[in-house]
């Protein structure tokens, strides 16, 4: 999604400005002619083309000061996306090797603890609940148990679930998202993927009924 809004921020800074510098263009070459002709006849250098002259030069500051503006704007776009560039390339690199050690945690506690597990911790941070509920305190009971043998803490495993999120979400280009927001934008659905609306919209449904169970 902030590709997207930048890709729209971008062709909207180079629309306003290609509608700036054709007119600047031409009031330029209008200045230069207006001044070439009172030069060449210093009797033609009447009030009347001192005040067209003094009225072309301010609509020329007020054109250049937005196209200072749109440059500015398109500074800060730009350093936004190097910035999210050198977020994705931070991230990517240790994407795999937290794949792995997640891999190493499943042979650990078992396939069924482990599914137990993901499922409790996914929820707690995409949620942003501030505890585990008590049908998941065994699993995650289990899961401290085998990070103390380890020396990590499960404060520890969640920021590395979090960056795992993230990473993910950077390299799709989406925002970490809630239940709510993702309701919010099947408000927007195309109209042409209209069918898949309504199994969205049960699956966050029977997301919500899984909560309120826990």
């Amino acid at each position: 999604m902030e590709i997207e809004t930048a890709k729209l921020e971008f062709n909207t800074l180079k629309s306003k400005n290609f509608k700036i510098i054709e007119p600047f263009r031409k009031l330029c070459r209008e200045n230069e002619t207006l001044v070439t002709r009172m030069m060449k006849n210093i009797e033609d250098r009447s009030s009347e083309n001192l005040v067209e002259l003094c009225s072309s030069i301010k609509r020329v500051t007020s054109m250049m000061e937005q196209r200072n503006g749109i440059t500015q704007d398109l500074f800060i776009l730009t350093n936004r996306l190097l910035k999210k560039a050198e977020n994705s390339e931070a991230l990517r690199g240790y994407r795999d090797w937290i794949s792995y050690f997640c891999k190493a945690m499943k042979k650990e506690l078992g396939a069924n603890v482990w599914t137990d597990v993901q499922f409790a911790v996914y929820r707690k941070i995409r949620g942003e609940k501030l505890n585990y509920v008590h049908s998941e305190q065994e699993c995650i009971s289990r899961l401290t148990k085998v990070l103390e043998d380890i020396d990590m803490s499960l404060q520890d495993f969640e920021l590395l679930i979090l960056m795992k999120i993230k990473s993910n979400k950077e390299f799709h280009g989406d925002e970490l998202e809630t239940v709510a927001q993702a309701k919010e934008r099947l408000q927007k659905f195309p109209g042409e993927m209209t069918c898949f609306k309504e199994p969205l919209l049960k699956l966050f449904n029977a997301c919500d009924i899984w909560d309120r169970q826990l």
